[in-house]
């Protein structure tokens, strides 16, 4: 009978019904704060991935542009050293084809009789074509962005490497050719002497020197003045003659 007592509950029914409604409303404010966590947890996480995902991808392009200045600057060294290693070997087929003339002309001079002397001595290239021009990297370049665009096509170099508009190529500016020039090929000899005979003895000696293919006597004339015979002698080099030490 007490138990029973105790399980009674005096107070009033209104009283009663408002905790059981207030409890009810405290269990859906759980349930709705538990589902608005349920729902805006995902969206904050992604929220978060996304800021950090824009932070790496900030950094990735400073990167990128970073190794792009790079690669222009060693695409840039790279041209510049082609160019200078063309220069270099240009300089040194120079060298090595150059003529050294001593001894043949120590030659000539001995072959020389005492009633004869030298006006002139001419060695010049003789035939067909014009020296040839050895082209740089950058002179190779521009003849062929010529050469395509008289086809109507647009170079390479007049587009911006990275996308963007057609600019002008600024490698032009310090272009250099190098004009190789053929090596001599005939020597010209120009003199006075008193008499035919000494001419004469001055062809004979030069025919008999390695360097001359043949020796002709290709004009004389005499100085109404003076009476000394002026002549002109043709002579065909040998090749390799220049190169004689």
């Amino acid at each position: 009978m007490i138990a029973k007592v105790k399980d009674i509950n005096f107070l009033p029914e209104r009283i009663i019904r408002a905790r059981e409604k207030r409890k009810k409303n405290v269990l859906l404010v759980v349930l709705a704060l538990v589902l608005l966590a349920v729902t805006l947890g995902p969206y904050g996480y992604l929220q978060w991935r996304l800021f950090q995902d824009r932070q790496e991808l900030a950094q990735l392009q400073s990167k990128y542009r970073q190794v792009i200045e790079a690669a222009d600057r060693v695409e840039e060294l790279v041209k510049k050293r082609t160019a200078t290693e063309d220069q270099a070997k240009q300089l040194k087929r120079l060298i090595e084809g150059r003529s050294t003339w001593p001894k043949m002309l120590e030659e000539i001079e001995m072959s020389v009789p005492e009633d004869v002397w030298f006006i002139s001595l001419e060695l010049k290239y003789e035939g067909k074509g014009k020296p040839e021009e050895e082209k740089t990297s950058d002179n190779a370049q521009k003849d062929q962005g010529s050469a395509q665009q008289s086809s109507g096509q647009t170079t390479p170099q007049t587009q911006s490497k990275h996308g963007g508009d057609n600019q002008p190529s600024k490698n032009n500016e310090n272009e250099e050719v190098i004009v190789v020039q053929a090596p001599p090929n005939q020597a010209v000899i120009k003199g006075k002497s008193i008499n035919l005979e000494n001419i004469g003895r001055f062809i004979y000696k030069l025919n008999g020197l390695p360097y001359f293919s043949k020796v002709e006597l290709q004009e004389i004339n005499m100085d109404e003045e003076t009476g000394n015979l002026e002549f002109t002698i043709l002579a065909p080099l040998k090749e390799g003659a220049s190169h004689a030490e």
